[in-house]
């Protein structure tokens, strides 16, 4: 076969099939983005009896070499003051490739975390909790780790937030800064509703 490239379309010419005989092509290509890419394959012939088979496609999915995906459940929470809670961090290797040597910082300044624990690795309280930091060595890719939390009971109503920070040292471009938030409503409640006479 002879074939050329031009415009990304490939064009291959052949010699003459016999009856039964195939043949096969193959080329390659580089794509630079992630995504979803659909390649339409279509033979022609001066004497095709039937061209309804001639056209086929084949859809390649392209992603990104590490891409560190993340979920906080539940979210938004809401609990009453005084309620301890805990929330769950997960932490996924949505790439081609695992993520390596990847720890996550869970920060919130006027939460106090009590416990923390994952699978697969370990966690640390510092700053009094308000800060956790976790190890999570590698994360195979397409796999997830899990981080739960417990946190300590409010004792005043108000909304508070916080954020997780992913760390990936090989590859510091795919880290994520994600927040989450935490509502904290009066277990009890009184008011003061103005009478007009």
């Amino acid at each position: 076969a002879t074939c050329a490239v031009q415009f990304g379309v490939v064009r291959c010419e052949l010699q003459e099939l016999a009856p039964g005989q195939s043949r096969r092509l193959s080329f390659s290509a580089q794509i630079g983005t992630p995504g979803d890419f659909v390649f339409v394959n279509t033979v022609t012939s001066s004497n095709d009896v039937n061209t309804s088979n001639n056209s086929r496609s084949v859809t390649v999915h392209v992603l990104r070499e590490t891409l560190v995906g993340v979920a906080i459940t539940p979210q938004p929470l809401t609990v009453t003051t005084g309620q301890p809670f805990e929330l769950t961090y997960e932490i996924s290797a949505d790439g081609a490739l695992p993520l390596n040597d990847m720890s996550a910082e869970i920060s919130a300044g006027q939460l106090t975390a009590t416990a923390a624990s994952t699978d697969g690795g370990s966690c640390t309280l510092s700053d009094g909790g308000h800060r956790v930091t976790c190890d999570l060595a590698t994360i195979a890719a397409g796999a997830a780790r899990q981080i739960r939390v417990q946190w300590a009971g409010v004792e005043f109503a108000r909304n508070f937030g916080g954020f997780l920070r992913t760390i990936n040292p090989s590859n510091p471009g795919s880290d994520r800064f994600v927040s989450f938030d935490v509502h904290v409503q009066a277990a009890r409640d009184i008011g003061i509703v103005d009478v007009t006479p």
